[in-house]
């Protein structure tokens, strides 16, 4: 649960590493920021804490965005 003390998480999928600059940039300070490359490995992040928000990118090796929608369905 988020409480004053503990930011709310947010996980930002990419595998290009400009592409995660710039959103950890963006979002630092205000938020607990996981990161992956791996499709994988989002879902394992997922699954293991509590996620408020996924920036995912669409285009990725191996499991591509677009099928996120269908995880846990």
């Amino acid at each position: 649960m988020k409480t004053a003390s503990t930011p709310a998480s947010v996980l930002i999928v990419d595998d290009i590493p400009q592409n995660i600059s710039l959103l950890n940039a963006a979002l630092m300070g205000e938020y607990t920021i996981k990161v992956t490359s791996s499709g994988q490995q989002a879902i394992d992040i997922c699954l293991s804490m509590p996620i408020v928000i996924i920036l995912l990118d669409v285009m990725m090796p191996g499991i591509k965005g677009a099928k996120y929608r269908f995880v846990g369905e």
